[in-house]
């Protein structure tokens, strides 16, 4: 895939850009691009890079997933481009709810509250169509158990790590969006609470 020249100029000083952050597997990098392990150490992405939204909470129909989604215990929907698998656990605290916090379902106007949960959970996302898409996901602390967790962004093939976000008080539901592209793993790592949790998967805008 040729991409634009502001794109590959920006490229060169590492695996992310601008709003939002643009995260690459190494197998779709020309070698000329890749960025060694000293380069990637000395770098600290500002947090501008990962752009969070507190706002739509659970609502996320028509505002995510518009490609695909995963919404924990209720449905899967993957688009053509991406394939996305994790072994984590599943929990449901609240299987209807009208609480806004609470994921939408798929379909209809119910919702629920579910999660993955664990203290060191992976997310396996490949994007296979060679393209750069968004990738959200949503976390929630519904019980309110003072929930820390840490996401890493990890290039599947060589585990160098692409981009490092601690997150805390998302009581109220929180997305945290990615521009994804090849093959990644997202960590999701528990620091203080009860566990590490997230409710959702979601592909584009």
């Amino acid at each position: 895939m040729n991409l634009p020249y502001r794109l590959m100029t920006l490229l060169f000083a590492g695996f992310l850009v601008s709003l939002p952050v643009l995260v690459r597997g190494a197998e779709n990098i020309p070698a000329t691009t890749k960025t060694t392990t000293a380069d990637k150490a000395a770098e600290k992405p500002p947090e501008k890079l990962v752009t969070p939204d507190a706002t739509t909470q659970g609502t996320w129909r028509g505002t995510y997933g518009v490609d695909g989604a995963i919404v924990v215990n209720d449905s899967t929907r993957l688009p053509t481009y991406a394939t996305a698998t994790t072994t984590a656990p599943n929990w449901t605290w609240a299987a209807s709810t009208s609480d806004v916090r609470a994921l939408q379902k798929s379909a209809g106007s119910d919702r629920l509250a579910a999660t993955w949960y664990g203290y060191n959970m992976t997310l396996d996302v490949n994007i296979v169509d060679g393209g750069a898409h968004r990738v959200s996901l949503y976390l929630l602390d519904w019980d309110n158990g003072g929930r820390v967790e840490r996401l890493e962004v990890r290039d599947a093939s060589t585990n160098t790590l692409l981009d490092s976000r601690t997150i805390s008080g998302f009581t109220g539901g929180q997305y945290l969006n990615w521009t994804i592209q090849g093959h990644v793993t997202i960590n999701v790592i528990y620091v203080s609470g009860t566990n590490a949790v997230v409710s959702g998967l979601f592909f584009g805008q």
